[in-house]
């Protein structure tokens, strides 16, 4: 009965990590990273690295909690997380496996030493517990990460098979912004490839202004900023970059598509080129 009881508190345990924890300390430990790093003049790739090698090291350990858990999804080839970091939507099957790894993984554990009392963990004193989350949590992070990383390449190849080898401004942009996941983007998904080049050789040819025009238009500027940054300050030096002008140029020129924004429209003049992208936007098939 004990057994039975500690099973089913591993069980919900591993759930709820699943369901809500997993996505908080993922977030929140790229969002730690990124801000630490980006002070120490670091990127959000490499502070994601960091955390990747944080997690990894974790599950270096050699003892018996970590190759339960890492053996389960490495024989079945779960990724419990979408490349959002989100529990995904699960049909018959994703959900059967969802289960199955709870349950096997609570069934592997339950005879470990550790109390329940209503439900409740009132002694842990090998810390098997705290081991159990630490690692559940590792794993799951890294798989998260590497799917991130995986997603980022497969884009950046996407590009490549549009265009050739010569690197033009054009070139040079697009290799950037598939990596965010522009060419995914609901309003860029619906072109040809043709129509993808010529967007993406519209934003890099007609100025920075025009660029955040655009980038409003097909919602890429929310996109990033929800996905990829964590800060509005290390979002506007990223695109600064891009288009080889300074941060508060592109700050500017973002703000002021706010209508209750107190940017200047005279200098920062994206709002002007609002109907301008419209059209130009309308023409590409």
């Amino acid at each position: 009965m004990a057994n039975n009881e500690k099973k089913d508190y591993l069980i919900k345990m591993f759930s709820g990590l699943l369901e809500t924890g997993i996505n908080l300390n993922v977030f929140e430990e790229l969002r730690d990273s990124d801000m630490r790093f980006e002070y120490a003049g670091y990127s959000a790739d490499e502070a994601k690295q960091e955390t990747l090698n944080k997690y990894r090291r974790i599950l270096l350990r050699d003892n018996n909690i970590v190759d339960t858990i890492v053996r389960f999804d490495d024989a079945y080839g779960i990724l419990i997380l979408d490349a959002d970091g989100n529990t995904p939507s699960t049909n018959d099957e994703e959900q059967r496996y969802f289960n199955e790894f709870v349950s096997w993984l609570a069934s592997q554990f339950c005879g470990y030493n550790f109390s329940i009392v209503d439900d409740e963990l009132v002694s842990d004193p090998d810390g098997y517990v705290k081991e159990m989350r630490e690692v559940f949590i590792a794993h799951q992070i890294v798989q998260h990460l590497t799917k991130e990383r995986e997603y980022m390449e497969s884009q950046l190849r996407r590009y490549e098979n549009l265009t050739d080898k010569h690197k033009t401004k054009t070139d040079k942009l697009g290799e950037v912004i598939a990596r965010y996941g522009f060419l995914d983007l609901p309003d860029v998904v619906r072109l040809s490839d043709k129509g993808q080049l010529k967007l993406i050789e519209l934003i890099a040819n007609n100025g920075a202004p025009y660029a955040i025009a655009m980038f409003e238009l097909v919602d890429f500027i929310n996109h990033i900023q929800r996905h990829y940054f964590t800060t509005k300050s290390n979002l506007y030096k990223t695109i600064a970059n891009w288009f080889g002008v300074n941060e508060r140029e592109i700050k500017g020129n973002i703000l002021v598509l706010n209508e209750k924004s107190k940017e200047d429209p005279t200098r920062y003049i994206s709002c002007e080129q609002r109907d301008r992208v419209k059209k130009d936007f309308k023409e590409l098939k």
